[in-house]
């Protein structure tokens, strides 16, 4: 008896992931809403546009840098080290 196995056709974790939606639809409603109110001073437009544009970025580093150049908040605001953490996620 012969198995044949296919790595072909089987997609790895990572091609899972990204194929699964845009970043956006990864953030809950209430995360959302906060985000936009803590991190964007409440302009839900400008922060989908932030995350359509990271979430068409190949890497962590790339989109952690963008981010910086988007909101300015402190280093230690609780709202931006959730984003973040579901970045890290995102781009695993």
């Amino acid at each position: 008896m012969k198995i044949e196995t296919s790595t072909a056709s089987t997609p790895i974790l990572a091609e899972r992931i990204k194929t699964a939606g845009d970043l956006r639809r990864s953030i809950s409603l209430n995360d959302s809403f906060r985000f936009s109110r803590e991190l964007f001073g409440g302009n839900m437009e400008q922060m989908n546009h932030v995350l359509q544009q990271i979430g068409e970025m190949h890497s962590l580093d790339a989109a952690l840098v963008f981010l910086s150049s988007k909101i300015k908040v402190e280093e230690e605001n609780e709202a931006k080290a959730d984003l973040v953490e579901l970045l890290k996620k995102y781009f695993i």
